[in-house]
């Protein structure tokens, strides 16, 4: 009778090793194709094993180091890895933890505890957490948290936010259509909570691809190159591709400071939008003043200016009305192409 259980547990024991030794094969031309397509600057160096692989890559700027395990079966996986990825500049250590589970579920773990920015000023982000899955069924989830984040420059902006929690979750809704959720909230120094939802629903999956992809081309091309104006001219393209299969962006809400509220809906194809909510005009000030200054490179003088000439405009196109201290959104219709 012994000898009849031991025949099923070599047989299993033969396919486990069977296994590993076809993930060995298989995983480091996946991983030199990931990388080309990804990180083509880098250097690889991949040894390859019966039970696990090992991947250092670098360029002279970054090193990313991954040990995977082939065919965990204790952790019910595929395949395993950890391992880190050292960047100069932003200066970050971030520690990594992966897993390809048997039932064709994927999750990442990233942490670090400082990403930093080469700079005269300050400009970090403190006790970041990512975590990334994916399911078969092509549902995602990405969650983010950090306990600071701040940008500053030599100027005088400074936008300093804390407590940061951001969701971000994308499901299928048809053959060919996505739906995208995204929640964040965060605090500024010495005031409430703030919140931001944002939905988008009837996304084309074939042109949000496009979109995708033409964002990564454009952010590789040098600038005012014909790569970069191809890459413009395909992002353009792909979101009239979007608006026209139905996209439609909702905002509920946009809370900043339990001093504004906004909700919204958004439908580009048809040009329509509705807006709705208002609050104070110091707190949008505070908000915009430290974005304007930091993109434009402006003086926080100038920028709150410039995010207070913001509000006038919009006003004087009868998008909201300024009373007193508030301001109140006006448009709720449908706006001619």
């Amino acid at each position: 009778m012994k000898k009849w259980l031991l025949l099923p547990i070599a047989l299993i024991a033969l396919v486990v090793l069977i296994g590993m030794g076809l993930i060995g094969a298989w995983l480091p031309g996946q991983v030199e194709d990931s990388l080309e397509a990804n990180w083509p600057d880098a250097t690889p160096v991949i040894q390859r094993g019966w039970f696990s692989t090992s991947v250092v890559a670098q360029t002279s700027t970054s090193r990313l180091s991954l040990d995977f395990q082939h065919l965990p079966w204790w952790r019910g996986a595929w395949l395993t890895g950890v391992g880190e990825l050292e960047l100069t500049e932003p200066e970050a250590r971030i520690d990594l933890d992966g897993v390809f589970s048997l039932s064709g579920h994927f999750q990442l773990n990233a942490e670090s505890e400082s990403v930093r920015w080469t700079s005269v000023e300050e400009n970090r982000i403190e006790q970041v957490r990512i975590e990334f899955t994916l399911q078969r069924d092509r549902q995602g989830r990405l969650n983010a948290d950090a306990d600071t984040l701040i940008f500053s420059d030599r100027l005088g902006n400074r936008l300093d936010l804390r407590q940061i929690d951001l969701e971000n979750h994308w499901q299928p809704t048809g053959e060919d259509m996505r739906e995208w959720m995204l929640n964040l909230q965060a605090t500024a120094p010495q005031q409430p909570s703030s919140h931001l939802s944002l939905k988008a629903s009837s996304i084309e999956a074939e042109s949000l691809t496009a979109l995708i992809d033409s964002l990564s081309e454009l952010n590789r091309a040098p600038p005012e190159s014909l790569q970069a104006q191809m890459a413009g001219l395909g992002l353009l393209g792909a979101w009239q591709q979007l608006a026209q299969a139905g996209l439609i962006l909702e905002l509920n809400p946009l809370a900043l400071d339990q001093q504004i509220n906004i909700t919204g809906r958004w439908q580009p194809g048809t040009n329509e939008l509705q807006l709705n909510g208002g609050g104070s005009n110091r707190s949008a000030l505070d908000w915009l003043a430290p974005i304007i200054g930091l993109s434009q490179q402006l003086t926080p003088q100038l920028a709150r200016e410039q995010a207070w000439q913001f509000l006038e405009n919009a006003e004087n196109h009868n998008q909201l009305t300024i009373q007193g201290e508030q301001f109140q959104l006006t448009q709720a219709r449908a706006n001619q192409p």
